[in-house]
């Protein structure tokens, strides 16, 4: 199985850029996603039938987590 995401020698973020993250979801487009290129890395088309049937029927809570 080919390991998918950064490289462990890759130092991680710190933070999260939440300008970024509030403008990409203002666009409201759909997740890039070439099959011929991403096939090699073992993703799914996000933007298939069966995500949005999935997410259709989630239960999504927003609020505290309580432990």
């Amino acid at each position: 199985m080919t390991q998918v995401g950064k490289k462990p020698t890759e130092s991680k973020p710190f933070g999260t850029d939440w300008e970024r993250v509030k403008r990409e979801a203002a666009q409201d487009a759909p997740v890039s996603f070439d099959p011929a290129a991403d096939a090699e890395r073992e993703l799914y088309n996000p933007n298939d039938a069966a995500v949005a049937a999935r997410w259709s029927g989630a239960t999504i809570k927003r609020g505290v987590v309580k432990a």
